[in-house]
């Protein structure tokens, strides 16, 4: 299968499975606590998509899944933007966090030279970052979330992206061949 038809494979798989997971949230702008976040969906789209260097084009993608889930939820046009621009906004500050903390992580690179720690860490504050910005954003467009409600949210949503990133990128990176050891070319 060649780039261009797993790149529209995987944008179309990760499309349907933002509008399954955006769908089925009591609204547009819904913080159930039960739910899986279409934040955590959209960071793992961005960062998986990254290495196919479309970056423009997914966050349209995006956007245009959270503007039709909005959509299908009831909501209006005015209403689908803002939905829109609070689910971008985000996965795009993850993404851009993760290239510039983390380059090359979710593709395997320099592996062996990063301590655990470090990557956990870097991981945790880039998901930290996504999810105070979508607690915050979440706030300025409802005005009835709480401020407590907005903490759990926030530390909620940066465990499930930690989590969901990890298992990810440690299940695509186990069906690839093991590389050796360094070897010494004479």
């Amino acid at each position: 299968m060649s780039a261009k038809h797993r790149y529209a494979t995987t944008s179309a798989l990760f499309a349907a499975g933002y509008l399954a997971v955006a769908y089925t949230a009591a609204g547009p702008l819904s913080m159930s606590p039960i739910m899986l976040p279409a934040l955590a969906v959209g960071a793992l789209w961005l960062l998986a998509q990254a290495g196919y260097g479309r970056f423009r084009l997914d966050v349209i993608m995006l956007t245009t899944a959270a503007a039709v889930a909005a959509t299908l939820n009831g909501a209006g046009f005015l209403l689908a933007l803002t939905y829109a621009v609070v689910a971008a906004i985000p996965a795009v500050l993850f993404a851009m966090a993760m290239n510039r903390l983390l380059p090359g992580w979710w593709l395997g690179h320099g592996d062996r030279f990063r301590a655990r720690g470090f990557v956990f860490g870097r991981l945790a504050t880039a998901s930290a970052l996504a999810a105070v910005a979508n607690a915050v954003l979440l706030a300025v467009v409802d005005a009835d979330t709480a401020s407590a409600g907005a903490v759990f949210h926030a530390a909620r949503d940066t465990l499930l992206v930690m989590l969901m990133v990890w298992a990810a990128r440690s299940y695509r990176l186990s069906k690839e061949p093991r590389r050796g050891g360094l070897s010494v070319v004479r």
